[in-house]
């Protein structure tokens, strides 16, 4: 239509970036088996709302084979928790996320070495609990055994992820990241000619982000990042003049709603 116009945007990103500090750019879990059967994941990665936990839990979920609802995720006690670089790079879920499943699995080996400690070879773990001989054993008895034979700790596992990346030599190749992701958006714009009003009434996302955790959680980051865009091109605005903010509180700097934003398509391939 008169006035419309369609504009093409196409980027690919890091998972995790070996410039950020080139000694190290990996990513520690620990896994801990509870007295109650519950299992803990401490991890030196934040969780500043883009949904680390939750696909950390799912993670693990799926490499133990119990609920997520049964994984608690533990981090920010950097007093307590393994040191990590920060959240940043997109790089929780490769990184960090990598960590927690290699502690995982070794979690899952230590359960099923006890299990046939205690029980002999025919123990098997599996759906969250040991089978054998007809009977099953939770986790919590199984945390009993190990405690009584450890003075009473519990069984924890301790796994360090570090990706093989390398950084650019002095022409620019390398392999600074065990991941790229790609993306193409495209914005379908509207200008009134008379009065230079602009407004964004279609938009489509399409991203190459390898295997997708939580799908909610990673669509929810592409609709916050491109609601983020349009009020950045199209209404937000810092007003300074002579070295002061004339719009500091969010009553007066605006930024889009529901009713700014368009129907977002996105798709991940």
């Amino acid at each position: 239509p008169p006035y419309r116009g369609l504009g093409l945007g196409v980027a690919n990103h890091v998972s995790g970036f070996r410039a950020i500090d080139p000694r190290f750019d990996g990513s520690t879990a620990v896994a801990r088996l509870k007295s109650d059967g519950q299992v803990e994941i401490e991890t030196g990665e934040i969780e500043l709302g883009q949904g680390m936990s939750l696909s950390y839990a799912r993670i693990a979920s799926r490499t133990l084979g119990i609920p997520e609802t049964e994984i608690l995720i533990k981090s920010g006690d950097t007093g307590r928790y393994p040191f990590g670089i920060g959240t940043l790079a997109s790089r929780s879920t490769v990184i960090g996320g990598n960590a927690v499943n290699k502690a995982a699995e070794s979690l899952l080996k230590q359960i099923a070495d006890l299990a046939r400690t205690v029980l002999g070879e025919g123990a098997v773990f599996e759906g969250g609990s040991v089978i054998h001989d007809g009977r099953i054993y939770p986790l919590s008895e199984i945390s009993a055994w190990y405690r009584a034979r450890h003075a009473g700790e519990e069984m924890a596992v301790r796994e360090t992820y570090i990706p093989d990346t390398e950084m650019p030599d002095a022409t620019y190749y390398g392999h600074p990241s065990p991941n790229y992701p790609f993306a193409a958006h495209v914005a379908e714009v509207e200008v009134d000619p008379d009065t230079g009003r602009t407004k964004v009434v279609g938009y489509w996302a399409v991203h190459d982000s390898g295997t997708i955790i939580h799908e909610v959680m990673a669509k929810g980051q592409v609709l916050g990042a491109v609601a983020q865009g349009i009020g950045w091109v199209t209404m937000e605005d810092l007003i300074v003049k002579e070295g002061r903010v004339m719009n500091p509180s969010m009553m007066d700097y605006r930024m889009p709603g529901a009713k700014d934003i368009p129907q977002i398509e996105v798709a991940f391939i």
